[in-house]
């Protein structure tokens, strides 16, 4: 997520965040549900899906809402929050319906006026219960139950000031990060709180910084007891028991947006100006990793000790799979759903468009009953080249876009290329032309 407090002191001492609006396509969250199965959302409603740990992304759906984050309880349920409502997809992302029309939340220092929730974070225990967490006049985390569908939702912690991220570590503990306002001085200073999940369980606070005005953004862990926070100007907070936090030396001042550890040793952390910072001894040097982007990084997943992926402004997508040696641009498909109320009457592939191609080309196809499919692109050696479509689909008419890279992100070759499409025992195959 973009993390900028906005340059109006009003805001900035409420603890509201402003994102940058230099791009409708800036990304701000990315989650896995496993080592392959992947989403992004985008600020502008965009939901994007891999299904080959990042190399390559499909446009999932448009939800025409300002979202924030989202996260998936399995691989078809998911939810994604909005500035001021919830939204749910049983489809793995296919299609969204909000949850509740609006949030609201009692401020306890606002002689206990109703004001509207702006939505922030979601998180799940144990791919259970959701818990939500906006950042307003005063942060508060909201705990709905444990449905799918998240029929009911309380209020379990406020504070004065801004919180930015949680950390979930099973069914025992839990951890979130912001700001803290002086009541006497009304400054900000960074702040750790934690709390176990038991029902009316007491937040306390952790941490506290020493300097002024610098915001903690992201906060994780690896277990129960070790854990990492970051934020402005190069903060890196690092617990080894779950209580205490000491701050870990980073090569450059630069604000950190997020923190993502695959074990106790390896971790990334990525910010501003196109920042990542690698460790590879828990945080006790950080070394910086060459990235190739200027624009913020907002969130980053870590799959293993080789494979990440980061989302940034810009569509900006960045895979390693050399464990940070080299990162290169992730690549994005454009999938339309063009007419899913139209039954075609026969399964169809329709030639690609245009052909020959030198960039890009389109396909599209016809689907007359729903059913499991798949668009995959081979070389005359009958080598896999890129997968372009592997999942459930309905009836209709579908396009998809393949711009000449093969599942590493690669550029291919000119050459001729077969795309085959796959619906239980139908399946046909065309040949298309690239041109360097």
């Amino acid at each position: 997520m973009s993390r900028f407090i906005n340059l109006v002191t009003f805001m900035g001492m409420l603890g509201l965040r402003a994102f940058a609006q230099e791009s409708q396509s800036d990304l701000i969250a990315i989650v896995f549900y496993d080592n392959r199965l992947g989403w992004i959302a985008s600020e502008s409603g965009q939901v994007y899906s891999t299904e080959d740990r990042g190399m390559t992304w499909t446009e999932r759906s448009r939800t025409n809402s300002y979202l924030r984050d989202l996260d998936f309880v399995n691989r078809n349920t998911g939810f994604a929050v909005t500035l001021r409502d919830l939204l749910h997809t049983a489809d793995a992302g296919l299609s969204w319906n909000p949850v509740f029309e609006e949030f609201w939340h009692f401020c306890s220092l606002s002689s206990f006026v109703r004001i509207t929730v702006f939505m922030n974070r979601i998180a799940f225990v144990n791919n259970s219960r959701c818990i939500i967490e906006p950042d307003l006049l005063h942060g508060a985390i909201l705990l709905a139950d444990t449905s799918d569908i998240l029929a009911t939702i309380q209020s379990v912690f406020d504070q004065e000031g801004g919180l930015f991220d949680l950390a979930v570590v099973g069914e025992s503990r839990m951890w979130a990060v912001g700001t803290q306002i002086e009541r006497v001085s009304r400054t900000l200073r960074g702040a750790v709180y934690s709390n176990s999940i038991a029902s009316n369980a007491q937040w306390h606070l952790q941490y506290l910084d020493e300097e002024l005005d610098r915001t903690l953004y992201a906060v994780g862990f690896v277990d129960s007891i070790s854990g990492w926070a970051c934020g402005d100007r190069g903060l890196i907070l690092h617990t080894r028991d779950g209580e205490n936090w000491r701050a870990q030396t980073t090569p450059l001042p630069r604000s950190l947006f997020d923190i993502a550890f695959v074990d106790s040793r390896v971790g990334w952390a990525v910010g501003n100006h196109g920042t990542i910072l690698h460790t590879l001894d828990g945080g006790e040097t950080w070394t910086m990793q060459i990235s190739g982007a200027s624009v913020d990084l907002n969130e980053i997943a870590a799959l293993s000790a080789d494979t990440a992926c980061v989302v940034g402004n810009g569509s900006t997508i960045l895979i390693t799979v050399d464990g940070g040696l080299t990162w290169q641009p992730g690549s994005v498909r454009t999938l339309v759903a063009l007419d899913v109320n139209f039954v075609p009457l026969q399964f169809m592939l329709h030639q690609n468009h245009p052909n020959p191609f030198n960039r890009s080309t389109a396909i599209s196809f016809s689907l007359p009953r729903a059913g499991f499919v798949t668009l995959k692109i081979y070389n005359l050696l009958g080598r896999l080249v890129a997968v372009l479509f592997d999942r459930e689909a309905a009836p209709g008419r579908y396009e998809v876009v393949w711009n000449g890279k093969d599942l590493r992100g690669h550029e291919v070759p000119s050459g001729i290329y077969i795309y085959r499409l796959q619906a239980g025992q139908v399946e046909v195959a065309k040949r298309m032309m690239l041109v360097r």
